[in-house]
C-alpha cells in the first residue's frame, strides 16, 4: 500500500500497490505511517511523490485507538470486501479509506464502569464485525452531546457512555418497534447470593434472554444485562 502525489495534485492518494525491494514489518511489530515520509520510493519511470506503507502483505500501519501515537503493523479489513476481522477483533478506521481500516484487538472493558479504559475514553459496547456477537472496545470519548436514557436511538454510539441502544431484554433483535429501541443503562447481574441493586429508582436488572438466544455475548466480561 502507498501514497502518491504527481505535481499537479495538492493532496496525496491511498491506492493498493505492487512494490519491490521494500521489506515489510511483522504483524504487530511498531511502525510508523508512510514511513513519516522520510525515505520517498523510488523507481524507474517514476515521477509522482511516493511513499510506502512499511508493512507486510495484508497488513496497514494503524495508530492505537487509546493510546495516541502507538503505531503497530495490523490485518487489513474491508466491510465492503467482507474482508472480516476475527471474533476478538473489530474494524476500525481512523481514515476514510478502506485501504486504511484495521483489525485491533478488543478491550473486553465492563462498560458498568466509569474509568475502565482511563483518561478521555470510554467503554462502549457494540456489535462484532460478522454482526454475530457483542465485544466491548475502548474507544476515545464519542458523543459531545450523548442522548439521555430512554430516547430513541439508532446506535449504541449515541447513548452516553454505560448505556447502550438495545430493545426489550425479553425479545430478539430484529423484533422490536422502532420506538423500542432506546439508550438503556447496562448492568450487571448480581452474583449468586446477593441482592445488590444494580439499577435506580424503580428499574430492575433484567437479563438479555431474547438477545442472547441469537447473539454470542462470549467476549463480554461480565454476565451483561440492562435496566428497564
Amino acid at each position: 500500500m502507498a501514497i502518491r502525489k504527481s505535481a499537479q495534485q495538492n493532496e496525496f492518494q491511498v491506492y493498493s500497490a505492487c512494490v519491490a525491494g521494500v521489506p515489510g514489518k511483522r504483524l504487530d511489530s511498531p511502525c510508523r505511517p508512510w514511513g513519516d515520509r522520510a525515505q520517498r520510493h523510488q523507481a524507474p519511470g517514476l515521477l509522482d511523490e511516493m511513499y510506502v506503507d512499511p508493512c507486510g502483505l495484508g497488513l496497514v500501519c494503524t495508530n492505537d485507538l487509546v493510546l495516541s501515537g502507538n503505531y503497530t503493523c495490523r490485518p487489513i479489513c474491508d466491510f465492503e470486501a467482507q474482508r472480516l476481522c476475527q471474533p476478538k477483533q473489530v474494524c476500525y478506521s481512523g481514515a476514510p479509506t478502506a485501504f486504511e481500516q484495521a483489525c485491533l484487538p478488543i478491550d473486553a472493558c465492563d462498560p458498568t464502569q466509569r474509568g475502565a479504559c482511563g483518561e478521555d475514553n470510554e467503554c462502549y459496547l457494540r456489535p462484532n464485525d460478522m454482526a454475530k456477537g457483542v465485544v466491548t472496545v475502548c474507544l476515545p470519548l464519542i458523543n459531545d452531546a450523548p442522548f439521555a436514557d430512554g430516547a430513541m436511538c439508532e446506535s449504541t454510539f449515541n447513548c452516553r457512555p454505560g448505556s447502550w441502544c438495545w430493545g426489550p431484554a425479553d425479545r430478539r433483535p430484529g423484533d422490536w418497534t422502532e420506538s423500542e429501541q432506546i439508550c438503556r443503562p447496562v448492568c450487571a447481574l448480581p452474583a449468586a447470593g446477593t441482592s445488590a441493586p444494580a439499577c435506580s429508582g424503580a428499574q430492575i436488572c433484567k437479563d438479555l434472554t431474547g438477545a442472547r438466544a441469537t447473539l454470542d455475548f462470549t467476549a463480554i466480561p461480565i454476565q451483561l444485562a440492562q435496566c428497564e
